[in-house]
């Protein structure tokens, strides 16, 4: 599993839900001698019951490791949901407070949101623009994709895909995974709104 460390201070009120605020806190993502993504200056709050952990922080700096990546962004987040069901609510973040609806889970994941993901050697357009939610296991990282728009060729014709969703598995020489999304406009005999399936290795 993923370990947070920072500042920690913990509140139980008399329902027994413990509520923790989280200062300066820092997580890495990958192997721990060259992690893939390197997250710090997070601030936020977590919800601890008997059901589970809920939980957000904003983040203050980010790196990122990975071969012939690049990123940027202006929002990440460090997400945690240990329950079963999704979760909407209010958390107080470094900017305030802030209405988030987290997934079902189990997961603790990176979030970052409205980036710009650069992929290097495979032309000048491949830049993802959309929101990228790095996850990790003991044996994997992956990085889930939401919301993406990307340009593409089409039988010699450019335009782009849109409402993009797909995974990206990381390694130590790169990455590999698949997109798919809908073809904004007609290009290259295929229809606008047509699927269009995208191979990334």
């Amino acid at each position: 599993g993923q370990t947070l460390s920072g500042n920690f201070d913990f509140t139980q009120l008399a329902d027994g839900t413990i509520f923790a605020a989280f200062s300066d806190v820092s997580l890495t993502l990958g192997p721990p001698a060259t992690p893939f993504l390197t997250v710090s200056g997070g601030i936020g709050e977590f919800e601890v019951t008997s059901a589970g952990i809920v939980g957000a922080l904003s983040i203050g700096s980010i790196s990122v490791n990975i071969p012939s990546v690049s990123l940027s962004t202006d929002e990440v987040r460090i997400e945690i949901n240990t329950l079963l069901t999704a979760v909407t609510r209010e958390f107080t973040l470094g900017d305030g407070i802030e209405t988030l609806t987290l997934p079902a889970g189990p997961f603790v994941r990176v979030a970052i949101i409205g980036a710009n993901l650069t992929l290097g050697g495979l032309g000048a357009n491949a830049v993802l623009a959309g929101d990228f939610f790095f996850e990790s296991s003991p044996t994997l990282t992956r990085v889930v994709m939401a919301n993406v728009t990307v340009a593409v060729d089409v039988n010699g014709q450019g335009t782009s895909l849109i409402n993009g969703q797909g995974a990206l598995i990381l390694l130590a020489t790169g990455v590999a995974g698949t997109l798919s999304g809908d073809l904004a406009v007609t290009a290259g005999g295929l229809d606008a709104g047509g699927t269009l399936i995208l191979s990334i290795n």
